[in-house]
């Protein structure tokens, strides 16, 4: 069933637009050249409602907004409150 695999589009989106999405697309690509699996499609935020209708996609990656700011906030916390 691998082969058939490859015929599933996913759609990957990174709403977050800052560092943990610019990591989760080079994630992705990576992972892409060295083993493709399903059909991963990189769209904008703006793109994605256009995918599905058009029935490109299966599935959805998605990083939602303000990813990186939380995960900033929450390494923030622990750095400088840490619990006992």
């Amino acid at each position: 069933p691998e082969k058939y695999a490859r015929n599933l589009g996913v759609v990957i989106v990174d709403f977050d637009e800052d560092i943990a999405g610019q990591r989760l697309i080079e994630s992705f690509q990576q992972t892409m050249s060295e083993n493709l699996t399903l059909n991963w499609q990189f769209k904008l935020p703006g793109q994605v409602r256009q995918s599905f209708q058009l029935g490109d996609g299966w599935a959805t990656v998605v990083l939602r907004s303000n990813t990186t700011r939380h995960i900033n906030h929450l390494l923030h916390q622990l750095i400088n409150h840490p619990t006992a």
